[in-house]
């Protein structure tokens, strides 16, 4: 018998309610050209702030039934003006199509290398282009497959490599149509107990594939070079994340090293501005560090991998002083910006941070904690839920943006 989630409830917290914020928590003043954009308090109150269903109005998977029903390594979706679900279903490397009502109306693709396939690793993110075209990243190979929306494969587009950089992988694309491609520079380090950085490169791409111009790099984050006998590995130092970058329209918003400050370039590199806003901080105690090892040797199974990381973590090591702020970024339908906020191994909600597209920060929105944001859009969010067994389920709420 199938089972579905319900009785799922999606929480928006404000952290500023009742009267109306002063106009001094938002302001923008310029800087030699570029525009510095500061919130120093959340703009929502409670009667201003988003609100979601408490019930999802469409849900995709089963544990058990058809097998067009039962998903598995979901790392994107996405909703047509239509209404209908398309879920890149790495699981088997299929792209899948459903209605708004989560009925299922057919599938594309298949394991493999040639035209319209996937390879075995695959992470079928999805973006949609101009025209109505539908863009799935076959990563880690260095291409996309173009498909219509109603799944009919179109071709294949390969990225030519860029020069000095390595593993070229779309990342977005421009309201122009050009594609927003991101590439790995070479770290170079190999001694024992140094601490390594390669580069994120990110470039604009033509629909073809070939490399229009490079936009801009920043490093990615720092690894460590750990020897233990024979075996040499590359864990990330703790309390530290990657780069988040995503296109919109026509800039690009990069967030970096987990601050609350997001930079926004044009296409052709220039600084247009800094978005900041003043979130809570924490800082990196002795104890707040026991507990994170901790944590993380328990969510390790490998128990190979596990004793590498025992050993890693009896080290010296440097550790920041502050915890990481933030860890994504995304772009909803209307421009919004939505930022997660970094969760230590024990805490299970995803809390994103919603600015509207001036940068203004309006408050927060809290998920439950296996609720995977994929998308949102003016009247509705979508995410990947996993249940307590692991059922990956695509679901569809509501969301209403108007003041009560």
């Amino acid at each position: 018998m199938g089972r579905s989630l319900t009785g799922i409830g999606i929480v928006l917290s404000v952290a500023a309610c009742g009267a109306e914020p002063d106009r001094a928590a938002f302001v923008t003043r310029d800087s030699a050209g570029v525009s510095l954009v500061e919130s120093s308090a959340p703009s929502w109150n409670d009667r201003s702030s988003w609100r979601l269903a408490d019930q999802p109005h469409a849900t995709v998977g089963t544990a058990e039934g058809a097998e067009e029903y039962q998903l598995s390594w979901i790392w994107d979706a996405l909703r047509l003006q239509s209404g209908a679900i398309v879920v890149g279903n790495a699981g088997s490397q299929q792209l899948r199509f459903y209605d708004s009502a989560g009925r299922f109306t057919r599938s594309t693709g298949r394991k493999g290398e040639g035209p319209g396939e996937f390879g075995a690793f695959a992470d079928m993110r999805i973006w949609r282009l101009p025209g109505g075209l539908l863009a799935v990243r076959d990563a880690p190979l260095p291409r996309i497959n173009l498909f219509d929306t109603t799944g009919t494969f179109l071709r294949t587009v390969t990225f030519a490599n860029p020069e000095g950089a390595a593993r070229p992988h779309m990342n977005g694309a421009f309201a122009d149509g050009t594609l927003f491609v991101a590439a790995y520079e070479p770290d170079g380090g190999t001694r024992s107990g140094e601490v390594v950085r390669s580069g994120l490169r990110y470039y604009r791409y033509g629909p073809d594939g070939a490399q229009i111009a490079l936009i801009g790099s920043t490093p990615t984050a720092p690894r460590y070079v750990h020897q233990a006998g024979n075996t040499i590995h590359y864990p990330y130092l703790p309390l530290t994340v990657e780069p988040a970058i995503v296109a919109d329209s026509a800039t690009v918003l990069l967030l970096r090293n987990g601050e609350p400050e997001i930079e926004r370039f044009d296409l052709g590199g220039k600084l247009l501005a800094r978005i900041r806003w003043h979130s809570k901080r924490r800082s990196v105690t002795g104890e707040l560090y026991k507990q994170y090892v901790s944590a993380d040797l328990d969510k390790t199974q490998n128990p190979q991998q596990k004793g590498l990381y025992e050993m890693f973590y009896k080290l010296s090591l440097p550790l920041p002083d502050v915890v990481p702020a933030y860890k994504d970024i995304r772009v909803d339908d209307t421009r919004h910006i939505w930022v997660e906020q970094y969760r230590l191994p024990w805490e299970a909600e995803r809390v994103w941070d919603v600015l509207d597209p001036r940068g203004r920060w309006l408050g927060a929105v809290t998920l439950p904690g296996r609720f995977w944001f994929h998308r949102a859009g003016q009247n509705y969010l979508l995410g990947t839920q996993m249940d307590s067994l692991d059922v990956e389920q695509i679901q569809v709420y509501a969301l209403s943006r108007t003041p009560r």
